[in-house]
Formats: structure tokens, sequence, C-alpha cells
């Protein structure tokens, strides 16, 4: 069996070897499945880059995958065909960095953040997306996709820290697939109940989750793949998670 993942930082690629392999979602897979689940996730990248990686490697291969796994990132991560990884993070740091190729990208960035950013339009640009993602997956009937929200709908400015308060039910989908299977909470919601660091920077959590959180993760993977149907959601319980 052959699993491909896609995404952000949720799905990054582990070396096979690596000490932590084992307790990674991607290591239980592998395990479960005899194979190596090879993921492709680009940390700080938005759903436009992994959106068009997935593409791209679909039409072009001739060997399609048996799995397809897409967690859908932050949409206020912008697409550049030249930097892949452009979010207000990295923007700011290159901000007086005059000597990078790619500086007017970062500036015109900077100005898109200030400007033009809302916290309400990207949520349907999101939903647009997943929209024709949904679609796109029906050119590819033998391969099963499995989607992982990153985050959710939200509104305000503090929605980085509403996911410590919000009420299980309370939480906003930007999509529910139909031609293929996805798993929820967000994957930022499994993140900030167990092991947020108070500095990011600090994070030491493969993939940004606990031991506890890539096995409640896997094992609704494995339910997805396993019993797939079109339009099947995997519901992590609340109380599994807290």
């Amino acid at each position: 069996m052959k699993i491909l993942g896609f995404g952000d930082s949720f799905i990054l690629g582990l070396e096979e070897g690596h000490a932590k392999l084992p307790y990674t979602y991607q290591g239980i897979l592998g395990e479960h499945f005899n194979t190596y689940a090879e993921f492709k996730g680009i940390s700080g990248s938005g759903p436009w880059t992994s959106f068009f990686d997935c593409q791209d490697y679909l039409t072009t291969t001739k060997e399609h995958p048996d799995v397809v796994i897409f967690a859908w990132s932050e949409i206020n991560r912008l697409y550049n065909d030249f930097v892949k990884i452009l979010n207000y993070g990295i923007a700011k740091n290159k901000e007086n960095d005059t000597t990078d190729v790619n500086h007017e990208v970062y500036q015109a960035a900077l100005g898109y953040y200030k400007h033009f950013a809302s916290t309400e339009k990207p949520n349907y640009e999101m939903a647009a997306l997943m929209l024709m993602f949904d679609e796109f997956t029906l050119n590819f009937p033998k391969t099963k996709f499995i989607n992982l929200h990153c985050f959710s709908w939200l509104k305000g400015s503090d929605w980085w820290d509403v996911y410590d308060t919000i009420d299980y039910k309370d939480i906003n989908y930007f999509h529910k697939f139909k031609n293929c299977a996805e798993v929820r909470p967000p994957l930022i919601y499994m993140s900030r109940r167990d092991g947020w660091p108070k500095d990011i920077s600090k994070e030491s959590r493969e993939c940004h989750l606990t031991e506890k959180m890539h096995k409640l993760l896997a094992n609704a993977i494995i339910e997805c793949i396993t019993d797939y149907k079109p339009g099947k959601t995997v519901e992590i319980p609340a109380q599994k998670i807290i």
C-alpha cells in the first residue's frame, strides 16, 4: 500500500529510522499497513502550496497512491510560484533583508497582511478550495482521500487562542467532504489541549502532537482507510482528547 501525505507542519515527513518515528501517526500507519507512509508536508506553507504539490504529483505519476492524506493548513498563508513558504512570520523576519532575491515578494506579502487580509473573506476562499479539491478527487477513483482539518472557520483576530476555550460542538468547518473521507476535530484543537508550549519556538512535539494525540489520529485515519466510503467522517470524541 502506498500512502502519501500533503500539508504543513502537522504532516511533516520524518526520515526512516528516526528515533520517534514509531510514535507518530506516520509511523503507526506505516506499521499497521506494513508500508512506509511518505509525508510531504512543508512547515509554514499554506493550502494552495499543498494543493498544487498534490495536483502535480497525481497528474504526472503513472502509479497513483492507494491513499492520500491531505492536511488543510491556514488559508492566510500565501502562495507564490517561487516562495513555497510565505506567511506573515516569514515575511516579517525577511522585512529588512534587501539581499534576499525574494525581498519584493516578502514586501508584497506584508502589504497584503496590512491592507487586504480579512478574518472572513479567506474563510470562503478555503471553503471554495476544499469544494474544488472534493471534485478533483473524482479523477482518481482508485485512490482513497483522507482530509485532516488543521484549523476551523473562526471570526475575529484572537482566533489563535480560541482553541483553548472553544467547545467541541461549536467548532465550524469550512466544508463537508462528499467524495472522500475526513477526520475531525481540527488538529490545532488537539494540539492546544495537550503539550502546547507557551513559546511556540520551543515546540518539541513531532507534528505538534503528543504521543497520545498521534495514536488517536492514527486510529481515526486507519478507520477511514479500512472502511472507506465517500463522505465518511470519523470524529475523535472530545472526551478522548481532553
